[in-house]
């Protein structure tokens, strides 16, 4: 058996049960901006669904069809894709919005700030008769002995 060893060693202070960060630093991790104005003591500790949205907890909103309750929304971060960043305008009421500039990619690179200790895999046995193509891009720290 062949195995896929990762080597994720990252060094990241833990808050609260979890990594922290403020609005500013999560937003220049995942390369968004930030809209309107923000409070800078604000600590975030992860992510949330948003019809459960749980205090200091950030929430993805990829279309409208959230758009009700984020007319209802106090006090939260909401992560808004570029094609979205209308509703960060409208609803600016006490609510905190950062704009992704890839959101697919500060998606993933939110998940991995967050819960990479979580979901840190050391190794996995991969079959022998597995193939990986040449162009297939595995990860940095990432290979296959």
């Amino acid at each position: 058996m062949n195995k896929i060893v990762m080597s994720l060693n990252k060094h990241l202070t833990t808050e609260n049960h979890g990594i922290a960060s403020n609005i500013i630093g999560l937003a220049n991790r995942i390369t968004g901006t930030v809209i309107d104005d923000y409070d800078e003591r604000m600590k975030v500790f992860g992510t949330c669904v948003m019809n459960s949205h749980i205090e200091n907890k950030a929430s993805f909103v990829r279309n409208r069809k959230y758009e009700k309750l984020l007319d209802q929304l106090q006090n939260t971060l909401v992560l808004l894709i570029r094609e979205s960043a209308y509703l960060g305008e409208k609803y600016s009421h006490n609510t905190y919005y950062i704009i992704l500039n890839n959101g697919n990619n500060a998606i993933v690179d939110t998940y991995n700030f967050f819960y990479d200790s979580e979901f840190l895999i050391t190794e996995q046995e991969i079959t022998r008769t597995a193939k990986i193509h040449n162009t297939a891009r595995i990860g940095k720290d990432v290979y296959v002995r």
